[in-house]
């Protein structure tokens, strides 16, 4: 294990020191690239915020799983009023590496209250970075949900936080 990590430190040292004589464009291409080589359930993991402040916590659980955080402007989970207040921790993901879909329970697994998240390498509305776009969904029957979409705030786009983008 530590041999593996010294063999990353080293390969790390070695890109960052060739990073230095390339050029601007250059880099540019190689960190998208970077990205690119995640895949599957890999390319929503990690922390990620909106630009209205929400922020996604998102762990790999086991293939196809996931644990994701979802946190107001404060860094407080947001209070579930249809699952008795229950903070929006630790809720259940799945990813439909078929489909590409990564869904995530705001209610009990099953139930149908979802937050789909789409992935995209150059979402077209912030090209500079990778994006998940977020999307509410419901059954159809479930109206007394409409009053509770707003704890989810404005739905705008998630970016990865610059720290996790750092380690590329």
């Amino acid at each position: 294990m530590i041999g593996a990590a010294i063999k990353r430190t080293m390969a790390l040292a070695f890109l960052e020191k060739w990073l230095h004589l390339c050029s601007r464009s250059r880099v540019a291409e190689l960190r998208t690239f970077c990205i690119m080589l995640r895949n599957g359930i890999a390319q929503f993991v990690g922390s990620w915020v909106s630009e209205s402040g929400y922020h996604l916590r998102i762990k790999r659980v086991r293939k196809g799983r996931a644990s994701v955080d979802f946190l107001d402007p404060r860094g407080a989970p947001v209070q579930r009023p249809y699952m008795g207040g229950a903070p929006s921790l630790k809720m259940v993901a799945h990813y439909d590496d078929y489909n590409g879909m990564f869904e995530v329970d705001l209610w009990e697994e099953g139930k149908g209250f979802i937050l789909d998240l789409t992935h995209e390498y150059n979402y077209e509305l912030d090209p500079e970075r990778e994006a998940l776009v977020p999307a509410l969904s419901r059954n159809e029957r479930d109206h007394f949900l409409d009053a509770c979409y707003s704890l989810f705030g404005p739905l705008d786009h998630f970016v990865r936080r610059k720290a996790q983008n750092k380690r590329l």
